[in-house]
């Protein structure tokens, strides 16, 4: 009735106040129009989130499992929080740089810091990814740049042009970066992750180390690309090698182990045959090859595959020649070898070998015209194998003194060291897979499994807190008697849950406590497989066949008395510490904080029995 009568008292007042009502009311009506058209308009975007989140490919990347809490907080998902969340990041970081300006006494130096701190703002909106981390060796003041996610989709592969319906090798799964079962994609805001350093980060940098990573590990491979066609060895062209095989175990090509491996000898011209070269060929079709390096690309070196994966064999033997020269055989050369020697004829030889983009995007033009051909990695033939070394027939051992096989645990010990210390992990350390040279000298062989030792992309923290130590949730590392429990342990409960891949399964899994019972400590891993070692060179067999928990006998003895080697007859009489040694490499809780520096310096290396 207000509304009523107060119409009809101005309807009869000067025409002007009726105009001037009704534009009020002009207004009103916009407001409840547009109020309308927002809610509208969330309503549209939740239904079309719903429908994503229906629709999504369950394949999976580890970019994604950025381990937040999710707080069913959705705002900042939102369509008008997101237009407006750069503009209030940048007013809340002014608002504290006002607030340290206002704590200074003086107006000079409140001019000061705003100088500084307007400087740094815009140093880091140069580079939101923050560089600073891991040392680079292109400056020794600056670190290897931040392993971020770039949002690539399984639609930006480095080669889309591939087809691998038909292909052998499909069982690998193809990475979809999609959002998880809530349409949240965990690391969609990671350049806005104010950044910060770890205790580790800063070690690290402290000891002034090159430290692996796969923008590393590309620049590396660079320098050994090449031609198979115009490679040679004192004059003799590569196809004319004369190639032994060595048979490939397990040889399986719909698993992943189409490899093949020779060796070569190539005659020096002279008379003396010391002078000649040996050398260990690996052949990778290249199919096989380029579906492991989209994922490893897609994923920043960080792709985990159950089998062999051949691209990450290739980047640390090229970074550790370059880096860290005998910790592996040398890598001589990564070849293209076509099977059609003809192919080279329209190819540049420097067009091709000073990039593995350019270099791959090659033999994916071979893949699209149906040709056939290798990436051949061509490196040193080291020695023997520890196995072998020691091996006089059958199974029979050299009887070697106590003296000599301590330099050879001592120089195992070493070896493993200087491998962590360059940021990379093995994860499958064994007899088979330490080379043994002239005096002794040592080298470690496939890298395969390797893993980065480091990485930003945490698994199952809240709030990233710069470097740590990578974590993975591929349990199938190392040789059945190599295992740790705890990969054991993780295999049997993937298992038991009819779970084929952990990480489409723990990409919707929001307990960050729940996450961590599915990843495990690569750098353990290399410890336990080394404590190991110790046990079979001391006396030739192991202690238990698996470390089974549930179904090795002996290991569950052994399990059950505190991890006490002196249960089993064969250690009574073993030295006490070399015993203390094997035990702190076998228990998780002490590997965990384990130094080499610890055992390398350990009195009984350097004792004289």
């Amino acid at each position: 009735m207000e509304i009523i009568c107060c119409l009809k008292y101005i309807k009869n007042k000067a025409n002007k106040k009726y105009i001037g009502l009704f534009l009020n009311l002009k207004s009103f009506v916009m407001y409840l129009l547009f109020i309308s058209l927002y809610c509208f308009f969330l309503f549209l975007t939740e239904i079309e989130n719903k429908c994503i989140s229906k629709g999504y490919v369950s394949i999976i990347c580890q970019r994604k499992l950025a381990e937040n809490n999710i707080d069913n907080d959705r705002s900042k998902h939102s369509l008008f929080s997101r237009i407006f969340r750069k503009k209030n990041i940048k007013r809340h970081k002014e608002k504290i740089e006002d607030e340290k300006i206002d704590k200074n006494e003086t107006e000079e130096e409140k001019v000061k810091i705003k100088k500084e701190s307007k400087g740094k703002t815009k140093k880091n909106s140069k580079n939101k990814r923050n560089q600073n981390n891991l040392r680079s060796e292109d400056n020794n003041n600056n670190i290897v740049s931040r392993i971020y996610d770039s949002g690539i989709n399984k639609n930006e592969l480095l080669f889309p042009e591939y087809n691998i319906k038909n292909d052998s090798y499909t069982f690998m799964k193809i990475i979809d970066i999609t959002p998880n079962k809530n349409n949240e994609n965990l690391n969609v805001n990671v350049d806005d992750v104010v950044p910060c350093v770890s205790e580790l980060e800063k070690r690290l940098n402290s000891e002034n180390k090159i430290i692996y990573n796969w923008e590393l590990g590309n620049k590396s491979v660079n320098e050994f690309l090449g031609h198979a066609y115009n490679f040679e060895i004192y004059g003799v062209n590569y196809y004319d090698w004369k190639l032994t095989n060595i048979k490939t175990v397990g040889y399986d090509i719909y698993r992943g182990r189409g490899h093949e491996m020779f060796k070569a000898v190539i005659p020096s011209n002279g008379i003396d045959m010391k002078n000649d070269i040996t050398l260990f060929i690996k052949k990778i079709p290249i199919n096989l090859w380029m579906q492991q390096y989209d994922l490893m690309n897609m994923l920043y070196g960080e792709y985990l595959m159950g089998g062999e994966n051949f691209v990450m064999e290739v980047m640390v033997c090229a970074f550790l020649t370059k880096y860290y020269p005998g910790i592996s055989p040398k890598l001589y050369k990564v070849l293209f070898a076509p099977e059609d020697r003809s192919m080279f004829k329209n190819i540049s030889s420097s067009y091709m070998c000073n990039d593995i983009n350019v270099f791959n995007y090659i033999l994916n033009k071979m893949l699209i015209r149906d040709m056939k051909g290798h990436v051949v990695m061509v490196s040193e033939y080291y020695g023997k194998d520890t196995d072998k070394y020691l091996r006089k027939e059958g199974d029979i051992y050299r009887d070697i003194s106590e003296n000599e096989k301590k330099k050879i645990m001592h120089e195992w010990i070493k070896l493993v060291s200087r491998l962590h210390d360059s940021g990379l992990s093995h994860l499958d350390i064994s007899p088979e897979n330490t080379l043994i040279g002239e005096n002794h000298n040592m080298r470690l062989c496939d890298f395969s499994k390797s893993t980065p030792l480091y990485t930003y992309n945490l698994r199952h923290r809240k709030n990233p807190n710069g470097l740590c130590v990578f974590q993975s949730c591929c349990p199938t590392v190392g040789k059945p008697k190599y295992e740790p429990p705890e990969c054991i342990d993780l295999r049997r409960k993937l298992r038991e849950m009819n779970i084929y891949d952990a990480l489409i399964y723990l990409r919707n899994i929001e307990d960050q406590e729940e996450r961590k019972k599915y990843y495990f400590d690569v750098e353990c891993v290399d410890k336990y497989m080394l404590g190991i070692m110790l046990i079979w060179i001391w006396d030739y067999k192991y202690l238990w066949n698996k470390a089974d928990s549930l179904e090795d006998k002996d290991f569950i003895l052994f399990k059950k008395n505190n991890m006490n080697l002196d249960i089993f007859p064969t250690t009574q009489n073993w030295p006490q510490e070399l015993k203390y040694i094997i035990s702190q490499l076998l228990v998780l809780e002490t590997r965990k904080n384990l130094q080499f520096k610890d055992l390398i310096n350990h009195p009984w290396f350097s004792c004289n029995e």
